[in-house]
């Protein structure tokens, strides 16, 4: 049986996202994907109750792999991931590993990611690996 795995991309660039998505097909596991532009739009998918998303997600289910860029307005990741950390009893699609996803490679954002109990990776773009991107979701799920 070929297990179904639900990845949400939060990310302002739609470059960016097209780029990880293609990425993730390369990866060869059967993905839902959301994508959302913005963190307060993330935080909102989150908080959805499972049933809600059924449909517009077919397949969707527990738990989520979040790709979770840094530098995005209104709401930048580090400010995602505390108000996650604040709302984590209303989140529906829990547990879910957060995976900071960022062109940044600065010691500061990569320390920084560090802090956050939900941060389990801090990915840079374009150095990364179908492969390494499946043993992210992999590990998620066990």
């Amino acid at each position: 049986m070929n297990e179904q795995y639900t990845v949400m991309i939060v990310n302002d660039n739609s470059e960016d996202r097209y780029m990880l998505k293609r990425y993730l097909s390369k990866t060869k596991l059967s993905l839902v994907i959301m994508e959302v532009s913005g963190g307060p739009e993330g935080i909102e998918l989150l908080t959805t109750p499972l049933h809600e998303l059924e449909s517009r997600y077919p397949g969707i289910n527990a738990p989520v792999t979040l790709f979770l860029d840094i530098n995005m307005p209104l709401m930048n990741g580090w400010e995602f991931v505390e108000e996650l950390e604040i709302r984590r009893h209303q989140i529906a699609l829990n547990p879910m590993v957060v995976l900071m996803y960022s062109s940044s490679e600065s010691a500061y954002d990569i320390n920084k990611s560090k802090e956050y109990k939900a941060v389990a990776n801090y990915i840079v773009k374009g150095k990364t690996s179908p492969e390494s991107l499946k043993q992210a979701i992999l590990s998620n799920h066990q």
